[in-house]
Order: structure tokens, then sequence, then C-alpha cells
């Protein structure tokens, strides 16, 4: 599974939500705490969320359960982060996170920062080793789920 932004943080939902379905994973700054996501972003996206979720105040246990930063711990998939170092909308810290907190827990994660990208990559040579990057990940990690028993 594999998606950028929202598609990003569907990645790291589907991970987190259901770990026995994913072999490999692809997530390009997808925001993993849905919490402080629509803090950040109010001004922009707050009438998005308050119209499919709510606010955090009056449906905390809703934007908990759907945060895949709540589930970390059940991710099995190996999982290649890409971020843009001036991304506005998911900063970078976000995927720090993410990344921090699987390696913690001794998973399977790569991570990849492009220091010239914001909120989705712009830069021909970026996108290029993005999707390089990409196949090879899916390459390496299918090919050993292949021949695993």
């Amino acid at each position: 599974i594999t998606g950028g932004s929202y598609g990003g943080y569907m990645t790291l939902r589907a991970i987190t939500a259901t770990p026995d379905d994913w072999a490999a994973a692809v997530a390009r700054y997808g925001m993993p705490d849905l919490v402080k996501d629509y803090e950040l972003t109010v001004d922009r996206f707050g009438t998005w969320y308050e119209t499919e979720m709510g606010t955090p105040a009056t449906h905390a246990a809703l934007f908990k359960e759907r945060s895949p930063i709540t589930s970390i711990d059940k991710v099995k998939a190996p999982l290649l982060v890409l971020q843009g170092e001036n991304d506005t909308n998911v900063p970078k810290w976000e995927s720090d996170l993410v990344v921090a907190e699987l390696k913690k827990r001794g998973r399977t994660v790569e991570y990849v920062v492009y220091p010239n990208e914001g909120h989705g990559f712009t830069h021909r040579e970026n996108r290029l080793d993005d999707m390089d990057r990409t196949v090879r990940f899916f390459s390496t990690h299918l090919a050993r789920k292949a021949v695993s028993p």
C-alpha cells in the first residue's frame, strides 16, 4: 500500500488498523495524529474535519481511534516514509515521530527527507528518487514475502 498526503494517512491507517493485510508500505507526508493535524490545519481544513468527524473536543475518542500513531505498535509491514523538510501541511516532525516510534519497537522502517521540498515533491530529481526508492522498497520486501512460507 502507498499514498501521499491523505493517501499517506490512509497508508498509515491501513498498516495500523489491519496489520496482517499488508506486506509492505510507503507513506508520503501522511498525518499520523489527527488531533495535531486538526490543530495545525484548522484554518484550512477545520470545516472538513468538523463535517466528517466533529472536533477533537467533541469527538475525542473518534480522533484517537482514527489516528495511526495510537496503534503504531501494531505495525508489522516494513515501511518507507518519504517527507519534505519544508512541509507546512504535514510538518516533518510528524514523520519523525512515526519513524522514531517504529524504530523504538524494532520494526523495519526507512526514512528519506527531501530538504528542498514541501507538501508534495516538485523537483524532478526528487520525484525520480521517490519513484525509484518506492519500486526498490516494494521489490525487496514483496520478494521476501513471496519466498516466505
